[in-house]
């Protein structure tokens, strides 16, 4: 199973905030620059096809 998270529409990459080794997000020490639209799509691959997976969440941080 393949996952990938992205924020506003841009792939998001591995980085401090980024764990991946549950196939979680976490972001440590949030700002007003970590609010917004965030999406988690997750593809698993079987003999005759494919299995897609699409979410999409919110982040407010203070109400902005």
């Amino acid at each position: 199973m393949v996952t990938a998270w992205s924020k506003d529409g841009k792939l998001l990459h591995v980085s401090a905030f980024l764990k991946t080794e549950h196939k979680s997000l976490i972001i440590q020490n949030t700002t007003s620059e970590d609010a917004g639209s965030y999406g988690c799509k997750t593809v698993q691959m079987y003999e005759f096809g494919k299995r897609e997976q699409n979410i999409t969440f919110y982040v407010e941080i203070n109400g902005k």
